[in-house]
């Protein structure tokens, strides 16, 4: 993975920004991926989540999803996916994925996005569900770590995840 990349993620905060510390599009991949091995997730759908928001360091940024449905289009969405497919058969997700392992990620996602709004998002959405604290949503707010990790922890992090998972 090209480092750049990988440093741009690192950079850009979830939540456009809108965090009690800054929580980047990096970390909450390595710890979606580490709470998916953690609650033992398919590999492939591991590899998918470390790779399922680099869209975001090429031309959106950080779209909060509750904002995804005011202000994108399906357009949006299928560039999106197009741009993470190139980039999952590029860095070694190369199984494609059925229905089910697309339905795992996109319920870490929506978990994710829960309890880090419960964890540290400064900005009250009113209609985001409040978390019920199950096996998973504890295992993903443990994985978050209180201070901010420099860049190069989470990048070192992420290629960590990367090599356990045979992307290289």
């Amino acid at each position: 993975m090209d480092d750049g990349r990988l440093k741009a993620a690192a950079n850009i905060c979830r939540w456009r920004g809108w965090t009690t510390r800054h929580y980047s599009i990096l970390e909450h991949m390595i710890v979606g991926t580490e709470a998916l091995n953690k609650i033992g997730a398919p590999e492939n759908v591991q590899r998918w989540f470390l790779l399922h928001d680099m869209h975001e360091t090429e031309f959106c940024g950080d779209i909060p999803t509750p904002d995804k449905a005011l202000y994108c289009n399906i357009a949006f969405d299928l560039a999106c996916e197009a741009f993470d497919d190139n980039l999952r058969d590029i860095y070694g997700a190369l199984v494609r994925m059925n229905a089910d392992d697309r339905l795992i990620v996109k319920q870490m996602d929506e978990t994710m996005a829960v309890v880090e709004h419960a964890a540290i998002s400064s900005r009250i959405l009113p209609d985001m569900p409040r978390p019920i604290w199950d096996e998973t949503q504890t295992a993903i707010l443990r994985l978050i770590p209180k201070a901010v990790p420099p860049p190069v922890v989470l990048i070192s992090q992420w290629h960590r995840q990367a090599k356990r998972l045979g992307m290289w």
